[in-house]
């Protein structure tokens, strides 16, 4: 028989799971250096037939991000199209889907820290807005969100990897739709949240408790707000002054775009403005915000910005995301996500079966398919444009990944060069740390490593047509220093 949790059962098990300061989930975070990662869902071009989820975390991963943030919900097959690889299978609840081949390859990157907004399939992202009657909906999210924080534990012991579970946008969560910026959102409303956040709480707390909270890898809980500003600024009831107090979870991540896109940071006030603002929020914030595990600044994490680089000039583009990654890692936060890989906000460039041109773009559109976008069609909230060109976004992150202190020489293929497969890549990587291997990826997919600071080797091509070479050098304990890109073709 399936055991029924109570909501005051629920909430005894995390004061219990609180009582008692975990310090292993606080030593794998605080091991950490400050991450500047980035996001991948949704996005409205892709550029090989691989599974997108994969496609997506293994690119980032040869850029040389240590971090990702990603989805875990019951959209996954329209959130990251499977394209026919079987990947996914066919989960009925967070932990068949994290031990799907799709999420196991991405756990098994060498990152170090996943940031993921969860949604549970038993009650999935509706939950308080067609469920509110339903008597089970705490236990079912109790239970699932306790399963999955069993398995995160159990299966990655030892790497030293942190999971950093989260609800999306917290606030506009609880508006239930409307997105009324000026009025309190209902009291009965924060109440529904609140309970809900607490049972999650409850579950990660539990589960860490139960697994020993070991050093080694960590599974932390986090509630996500969005418009604090509205309180800060106006007084307004939000997640921050009445839910974030009462839920007491292990992190505060902050969706920033009151703060960094609206608040200040124009063109005028420059990168200063956004560390301003964007250092106030997070001070103001903390304020409101309890700390179980002793975790300090690190308990807080950006986890969205973003640049829409076609709608500010290339200064601005600049100014904003170095001071958003600046000033989160000056402040002491523990990261800051940029949204995102490929901009999910674009239009269709051409008719598609979902519509006309100009409608929204479909998701995960190959090059030459129908509806994919084009740089102009996009508002650029990106870090790979859809021609395979990095943005704006480049100069900064690649700094704080290290790549800008490590060179990668490609001498073949040339750019914009036109090759017969298989094609010979030739590179070196110059750097002053051991570098272990190079790591040679095509399309974003892998297709080996090559010991040493040099390659030159030939390698087969999957298809003809445009194609982004990528080389990164590794240290050997995962590490990758630096990584280049290069376009090209094959016949």
């Amino acid at each position: 028989m399936r055991k029924i949790w109570s909501l005051s059962a629920i909430l005894s098990c995390l004061l219990i799971s609180s009582s008692a300061f975990a310090d292993g989930a606080s030593d794998a975070l605080l091991k950490l250096p400050f991450e500047a990662g980035m996001n991948h869902v949704k996005g409205n071009y892709a550029f090989t037939n691989n599974n997108y989820l994969v496609e997506g975390a293994e690119k980032i991963s040869s850029l040389g991000s240590p971090s990702i943030f990603i989805y875990m919900t019951n959209g996954y097959a329209s959130d990251y199209p499977d394209k026919g690889q079987g990947l996914f299978g066919s989960p009925s609840n967070l932990t068949e889907l994290a031990s799907s081949a799709a999420y196991k390859e991405v756990f098994n990157l060498p990152f170090k820290m996943y940031v993921i907004t969860v949604f549970t399939f038993a009650n999935g992202s509706n939950i308080f807005r067609d469920q509110k009657s339903n008597a089970d909906v705490y236990s079912d999210e109790y239970t699932e969100i306790y399963n999955l924080t069993k398995y995160l534990y159990a299966t990655y012991a030892g790497t030293g990897k942190v999971f950093i579970l989260k609800n999306w946008e917290g606030d506009w969560f609880a508006m239930r739709d409307t997105y009324d910026t000026s009025v309190s959102i209902p009291a009965d409303n924060l109440a529904d949240v609140t309970n809900w956040l607490k049972a999650r709480q409850a579950a990660v707390a539990a589960a860490r408790t139960a697994a020993g909270d070991p050093s080694d890898v960590a599974v932390l809980n986090a509630t996500e707000v969005n418009r604090p500003s509205d309180y800060f600024n106006s007084g307004l009831n939000r997640l921050i002054n009445v839910v974030v107090p009462a839920v007491k979870a292990d992190m505060l991540t902050y969706s920033s775009y009151d703060t960094t896109i609206e608040g200040c940071g124009t063109d005028s006030a420059g990168e200063s403005g956004i560390k301003t603002c964007l250092g106030n929020m997070l001070t103001d914030m903390s304020k409101l915000a309890a700390d179980p595990l002793g975790l300090g600044t690190r308990r807080m994490l950006v986890s969205e910005y973003g640049l829409y680089e076609n709608n500010h000039s290339a200064a601005d583009n600049l100014a904003r995301i170095e001071g958003v990654v600046s000033e989160a890692k000056s402040w002491g936060a523990s990261g800051a996500m940029l949204w995102e890989l490929y901009d999910n906000q674009c239009t269709a460039a051409t008719k598609w079966s979902g519509g006309a041109v100009g409608s929204a773009a479909p998701i995960a559109a190959n090059t030459g398919a129908a509806g994919r976008p084009t740089n102009s069609t996009c508002p650029g909230l990106w870090y790979i444009r859809p021609d395979g060109s990095t943005s704006t976004a480049a100069q900064t992150m690649d700094a704080y990944w290290g790549t800008a202190a490590t060179t990668v020489t490609v001498s073949a293929p040339a750019v914009d060069g036109t090759y017969s497969s298989p094609v010979t890549v030739k590179a070196t990587c110059t750097s002053s740390s051991a570098i272990d291997h190079l790591s040679v990826w095509v399309d974003g997919v892998k297709l080996g490593n090559v010991t040493g600071a040099t390659v030159d080797q030939s390698y087969a091509m999957s298809s003809t047509g445009s194609h982004v070479l990528g080389v990164q050098c590794v240290q050997a304990s995962g590490t990758v220093l630096g990584a280049t890109d290069v376009d090209f073709t094959s016949k």
